[in-house]
Parts: structure tokens; C-alpha cells; sequence
């Protein structure tokens, strides 16, 4: 929290609250005043539609879309691989290692005992919240995802791999999404988030994006500046989506702000 001095030589508090959904938005700029608002990101979500992931695939929006989901099942399925669901208390030291890759592969140089040490905590901590899918390549674990299931919700948290074992079978989409969904609907869960990030990979499999912004007593940005950011997360999204995201994160940002009112 950073603080300014105000006229009378006092301190006056500055506050900053990021990553919030656009209706949390709605409940800060309610309380008062025109506070800042600049859109930081977005995440991925996926509404649990019908009763089984035939539902699911069907409810794709497009034939190419419906038509990859399906491949994508069948070329893992003839992989040999397997993915069934492990305990994170017994499986941290394994999983730690892959966790270590993904790390230092997206610029995070971390140690593998690093990592087993934080899942090993979260195993202790967490463990009835914890939903763990390895994928076994002839009985030796070669990737996982750790999600957290709260209420009606499952919520991605990270993802690891042995790169050196992976065989091209779309693991990643396999631990990241259609296991997920699929324990989602034998679970009667309703929504899945995906995070942040690799949004092209997660729309075309299904979800949605959704403005992330963070509120500030601090002046927003000019209209410019918050168009540069429009136009670069848009750019990361498929055409469609792309399109769809910019007019809302427009429209609720002129609507918040006043500009262009």
C-alpha cells in the first residue's frame, strides 16, 4: 500500500486491488468515488454444460472445434498412456521434479527440491481440496495437474512434465482439460478454471475469456493506454473470442471510468 502526503501534510493511504471479475469491480466502484480501474489479464473459464462430455462436445461452438476434441481423445487413447488420480501426500517427491521443468522452462529457474518442499506443504495442508491427475507412461509418472475442487468448482493450479517422456499424445490437454472435465461430471461440479495464460489452447478446447482488472484510488489509465492493452490480450485469443473480449472490456471499462459517456 503506498502512501502520499495529503494538503495538510498528512499521510493519505493509497490502495491497489488487482485481479478482480468485472461484478467485484461493480461492488468497489459502488462504494463511492470514480476509483481507477485498468484491465491487467484475463483467465480462463469452462461452464460444466449438460450431463457427460458427450454434452460437452457437443455444445463446442464449431464443427473444427468438435472435431479436434475428439481426435484428441482418440490419438491418447492409442498413446498407451494413462491417467488416473493419485494422492498429493504420497506422490509430491515424484511430481516435484516435473513441476521444476514447467518452471524453468517458462523463465522460473527453480530447484526440483524446491518444488517438492511446496507440494509436499500443500499435500499436508490441503489435501482434502486436492485433485491430482498423473499421466503413467508403462507405470512411471510423466506429467500431472494439481487442481483444487471448492464447492461446485475445480480450479487448475499448475501443471509438470518429464519433457524427456512425453510421446506427442496432446498430454498437456489431456491433464489440463479432459481430465478435469471429465472428474468435474462425474463429480457434479459446475465450472472449471483454467488460470491465466496459454488462452488460445484453453478457448479452442471450451472456455471462455473473462476481463481480469485491478482497482486503484490512483488515477486509470488514459483511453490510449488502456486500448494498447485491449488490443494486446485480444491478440493472444482466437478470432471470435478476440472480438467478443475487446467489446466487453470497452464497454465496462467507459461504463466504469465515465470516458466516452
Amino acid at each position: 500500500m503506498a502512501r502520499d502526503a495529503d494538503a495538510t501534510g498528512g499521510q493519505r493511504a493509497e490502495w491497489w486491488w488487482p485481479y478482480l471479475l468485472s461484478p467485484d469491480v461493480d461492488v468497489v466502484a459502488a462504494a463511492g468515488g470514480r476509483p481507477g480501474v485498468h484491465l491487467v489479464g484475463a483467465d480462463c473459464v469452462i461452464d460444466v454444460v449438460g450431463s457427460n462430455m458427450d454434452d460437452y462436445v457437443a455444445a463446442l461452438p464449431t464443427r473444427q472445434r468438435r472435431t479436434n476434441f475428439r481426435r484428441e481423445v482418440q490419438r491418447f487413447e492409442l498413446s498407451g498412456l494413462r491417467i488416473r488420480r493419485v494422492d498429493l501426500r504420497e506422490y509430491w517427491a515424484q511430481l516435484g521434479p516435473m513441476l521444476a521443468a514447467v518452471q524453468s522452462k517458462y523463465g522460473h529457474p527453480q530447484s526440483a527440491e524446491e518444488m517438492s518442499a511446496r507440494l509436499r506443504r500443500q499435500g499436508e495442508h490441503l489435501a482434502s481440496h486436492a485433485v491430482v491427475f498423473a499421466c503413467f507412461a508403462n507405470g512411471t509418472a510423466i506429467g500431472f495437474a494439481l487442481a483444487y475442487r471448492w464447492g461446485k468448482e475445480l480450479s487448475l493450479r499448475v501443471v509438470g512434465f518429464d519433457y524427456d517422456r512425453l510421446v506427442g499424445a496432446g498430454e498437456y490437454a489431456q491433464l489440463a482439460v479432459h481430465a478435469p472435465l471429465r472428474y468435474c461430471y462425474s463429480h457434479g461440479l459446475r465450472r472449471l478454471h483454467l488460470g491465466t495464460a496459454s488462452y488460445e489452447a484453453k478457448i479452442r478446447r471450451g472456455a471462455r475469456p473473462r476481463p481480469l482488472w485491478a482497482v486503484t484510488s490512483l488515477p486509470g489509465p488514459d483511453p490510449e493506454s488502456f486500448t494498447g492493452t485491449v488490443h494486446r490480450i485480444a491478440a493472444s485469443l482466437p478470432a471470435h473470442e478476440s472480438a467478443s473480449f475487446s467489446a466487453q472490456a470497452e464497454l465496462l471499462w467507459r461504463r466504469w471510468t465515465g470516458v466516452g459517456a
